[in-house]
């Protein structure tokens, strides 16, 4: 039995905003949109699946068009 799910109603959801599959990257100048999706988490102003009573958010990026070269990556805790 799993003990931890990563939907947005898990136990630790996931790429609630539903990941990076077709924006996010730092090319397609995306690389605000984890940082959008965790604020709105954590303020109750979502655009689609919801977090129950978020405390902490985790925004994580690796970015710069360079991807094999590491030349930018970076992360930060957000909490209410």
């Amino acid at each position: 039995m799993r003990r931890h799910t990563f939907t947005a109603d898990g136990t630790c959801p996931l790429n609630t905003s539903g990941g990076q599959l077709s924006a996010g990257q730092a090319g397609a100048a995306g690389g605000f949109l984890g940082l959008v999706e965790t604020v709105r988490q954590l303020t109750g102003q979502t655009l689609g699946a919801k977090v129950h009573d978020p405390r902490l958010g985790l925004v994580a990026g690796y970015g710069m068009v360079t991807y094999d070269r590491g030349v930018c990556s970076g992360a930060a805790v957000l909490g209410k």
